[in-house]
């Protein structure tokens, strides 16, 4: 991370920063906003994952890239648990239960560890979609199964993890590092790239990184609460609208993968400007300097 550029890696560190220090100041401020209002907030998040999830699949297997099928399958759990979330709000559809407060700590600890796995060297050059395509109709299934098990029956699942408890700091522990890699990977490509696409997945993950600690620190019904919701739901719009751009330009999404080289970057742009305007560019100096680049 301290490789990055100064300018990029403030305007990354501002995008935790100030929704950190709001938090800070007014987060344990009463807000009057009932079952309803979370249901709608939590509902808005499920659908935009679940587009994510539906274009993402959609492209990998079309395209025979186990990259962006592992990225839609997180997106999928993501929108499994945020959906199971929603549905256990008490007081809309059922009674107190235990199942909304595991399913909203679960969902973004989840979808950020499924996301990490898209760096596994094994999957650059896998074809085979059918594994990718069980386990994502497996984790889906498991998720909805357990919650509507857990809505049935309430007793079946305890009330956890409680807000400030010890399961909780866990949770926000592996949720704020696997979205801390995840901003890492975002601004290495964007070090290459200098796309501002690039550059809001990384903001995207740090306001995740940022929900995880409000949702499972703040209590229900404070302002910190909700302000972990509103991040939640921008930051899921901030990985997956970038993404789709990409797979709609016909190319491969990369910041959240991390896999990106400066050769790849010349190459392409060799192919469109040739190799003199090329080798005149930062990069293309770089790697005829050091990589002997072909003149």
């Amino acid at each position: 991370m301290f490789r990055h550029r100064p300018g990029p890696l403030a305007a990354l560190a501002a995008s935790a920063v100030v929704p950190g220090a709001v938090l800070e100041a007014f987060g344990k401020a009463n807000v009057a906003i009932g079952g309803t209002g979370h249901f709608a907030l939590v509902s808005v998040a499920a659908l935009v994952a679940g587009f994510a999830s539906t274009g993402l699949t959609a492209a990998g297997v079309r395209r025979r890239d186990a990259q962006i099928a592992l990225l839609g399958t997180a997106f999928s759990t993501m929108t499994a648990l945020l959906a199971v979330h929603g549905l256990a709000t008490p007081g809309v559809l059922v009674g107190p239960n235990g199942v909304v407060a595991l399913a909203g700590g679960l969902s973004l600890p989840a979808g950020a560890a499924v996301l990490a796995l898209t760096a596994l060297p094994g999957l650059r050059n896998t074809r085979r979609m059918g594994p990718l395509l069980a386990l994502q109709a497996a984790l889906a299934a498991t998720v909805l199964g357990l919650g509507a098990a857990g809505l049935l029956w309430p007793a079946l699942v305890p009330a956890v993890p409680a807000s400030g408890s010890r399961t909780a700091i866990a949770l926000m522990s592996l949720g704020i590092t696997l979205f801390g890699l995840l901003a890492n990977r975002a601004m290495r490509t964007f070090a290459l790239t200098r796309r501002v696409d690039d550059l809001l997945v990384a903001v995207g993950c740090a306001w995740l990184a940022v929900a995880s600690f409000a949702t499972l620190t703040a209590t229900p019904a404070s302002l910190g609460f909700w302000l972990g919701h509103v991040l939640e739901i921008t930051g899921v719009l901030l990985l997956g609208v970038p993404v789709a751009r990409d797979l709609k330009r016909g190319g491969a999404s990369r910041p959240l993968v991390g896999d990106l080289r400066a050769a790849e970057v010349v190459a392409s742009e060799e192919a469109y400007l040739g190799a003199a305007l090329v080798r005149q560019t930062p990069v293309g100096a770089y790697l005829t300097k050091f990589y002997a680049w072909p003149h």
